[in-house]
């Protein structure tokens, strides 16, 4: 996933009453990476998405595994 994807949000962290789908789009992405080795070059152990929440406009991070790609966004050649 990259910024400007179209992401829901998986089933489990669904907060909608109605059980509706919560929709947003990816602005921003950080690694999370350790630092067991020393040095700058640490393991990846996750990435967080900052995803802006299509309805109230508001952004949150969530790790990888809590959202669903809908639709990729624009991609440059």
């Amino acid at each position: 996933m990259e910024i400007g994807d179209l992401v829901k949000l998986r089933h489990s962290l669904n907060f909608s009453p109605d059980n509706k789908s919560i929709l947003g789009v990816i602005v921003d992405t950080n690694e999370i990476s350790s630092d067991y080795e020393g040095g700058k070059d640490g393991r990846i152990l996750g990435i967080e998405y900052k995803v802006s929440i299509i309805t109230n406009n508001k952004a949150a991070w969530y790790i990888e595994d809590s959202l669903e790609l809908v639709n990729e966004g624009r991609r440059s050649c």
